[in-house]
């Protein structure tokens, strides 16, 4: 069963009222009331995102970062989770592991 922030969509929340949301969203996983569960896809992101649970409901349209705990707006698009630090850091050492392996085996 799924489960809404405070029980309705986020497409109609203003920005204010969604980063609120997403804050305490963080503050839940932190203390441990809501989880990161695994989410699998064709794109990279879910290395590092995952949907959000709460008592096992997922929580419709978000997903939070396993690395920092912030939570995102999700819509069936990664174009937005892309440009997270955490996500740009794991590509950015990925790339250079890479180039690592490519000069050590010249």
């Amino acid at each position: 069963m799924d489960v809404t922030l405070d029980e309705s969509p986020t497409s109609r929340r203003s920005i204010p009222e969604l980063r609120e949301q997403f804050i305490k969203i963080k503050d839940k996983i932190v203390k441990g009331e809501y989880t990161i569960v695994i989410e699998t896809g064709k794109s990279k992101v879910w290395k590092i995102f995952g949907k959000v649970e709460n008592s096992g409901s997922v929580i419709s349209d978000v997903v939070a970062c396993k690395n920092c705990n912030s939570a995102f707006k999700f819509t069936n698009s990664t174009s937005n989770l892309v440009k997270h630090k955490c996500y740009k850091n794991l590509k950015n050492r990925s790339e250079d592991e890479s180039k690592i392996q490519v000069d050590h085996n010249t």
